[in-house]
């Protein structure tokens, strides 16, 4: 039987799915656009998502400060340190949950 937090693990699981997949479509763009107010946007999208996570983590007790909700001016180097801080926190979180937890 599935229970609520194998549910809550499997559509995290999926999550972090769509993010490798929206992280390797940034990753095609070429360098040459990679400048462009299109290509910002994308990645400050991504990273507006990254940072709801770690306010919901943070609102659970599991990230130390409130991130700002709308990061601005990253690289992709930095939008993928983003990304495995706040999906390695979630793993662990997930992980350590009890369905009498929820």
């Amino acid at each position: 039987m599935t229970t609520l937090l194998d549910r809550f693990r499997r559509w995290y699981d999926y999550e972090r799915d769509c993010n490798a997949k929206t992280f390797a479509m940034l990753e095609s763009v070429p360098a040459d656009r990679r400048g462009t107010p299109e290509f910002e946007k994308a990645v400050g999208r991504m990273a507006h998502l990254v940072a709801a996570r770690k306010r919901w983590l943070h609102r659970l007790g599991h990230w130390p400060e409130l991130p700002p909700i709308f990061p601005s001016g990253l690289t992709l180097a930095e939008l993928a340190k983003l990304v495995d801080e706040a999906e390695s926190v979630w793993v662990d979180y997930l992980a350590s949950l009890n369905d009498a937890d929820l």
